[in-house]
């Protein structure tokens, strides 16, 4: 018969925390962000608006996210696996601007549904026939930022993105007229849906 092994109180108490502790490290997960819509080779047929003097294109998007909490930037107050989302589209090429240059996104949020306003990318002219240039491919990406701004890092050390190749097409603003509002469809080419560098997941917090 095996000797039995009997632990003291101090022993207990470790054992306990480190039981504690494990069930804290399995409970946050690993982050993820996913796109839910547009998916993956979709098009997306959207309505330039014009409200309160601004030009806008904006394409709607959904998305889900794990093992962070998503918060307003800059009001997580030390939470961990706390941040916000950076949207991309076309990589930088569609960076929202302020007058002390271009920002590192196109738009930043905290919720979903969200849009990206493709009236920032490059190449894009406004003339009598409405809005030229966004017709066609592009690439939407959404990445996990922290609260600093520094990406939010996979178990491989990468930020943890996902992205989703969609074909614009643009109508112009039915006589642009101030208090427009947006108006878009998607239709979808293929059952894929974006990639995510962390997998998919639902939208929710740690």
């Amino acid at each position: 018969m095996p000797p039995s092994i009997h632990f003291g109180r101090r022993h207990r108490r470790t054992l306990a925390t480190l039981a504690l502790l494990g069930a804290v490290a399995c409970s946050n997960g690993r982050a993820s962000i996913a796109i839910d819509s547009p998916r993956e080779g979709a098009t997306v047929t959207t309505t330039a608006t014009y409200e309160d003097g601004d030009l806008g294109v904006e394409v709607p998007i959904a998305f889900s996210v794990k093992g962070v909490t998503l918060k307003k930037p800059g009001t997580c107050a030390g939470l961990q696996s706390c941040g916000h989302v950076h949207i991309h589209v076309d990589g930088d090429a569609c960076n929202d601007s302020e007058a002390s240059g271009k920002l590192a996104f196109n738009e930043e949020v905290f919720e979903s549904p969200a849009s990206a306003n493709l009236i920032y990318c490059k190449d894009v002219t406004i003339g009598v026939n409405g809005v030229q240039g966004l017709d066609g491919p592009h690439v939407v990406t959404l990445e996990l930022v922290a609260d600093d701004e520094s990406p939010i890092l996979d178990d491989a050390g990468k930020p943890v993105r996902a992205s989703a190749h969609v074909t614009i097409a643009v109508t112009p603003p039915g006589g642009a007229t101030s208090g427009s509002t947006t108006s878009s469809s998607v239709t979808s080419n293929t059952s894929s849906s974006g990639t995510s560098a962390g997998g998919s997941g639902g939208q929710g917090g740690a």
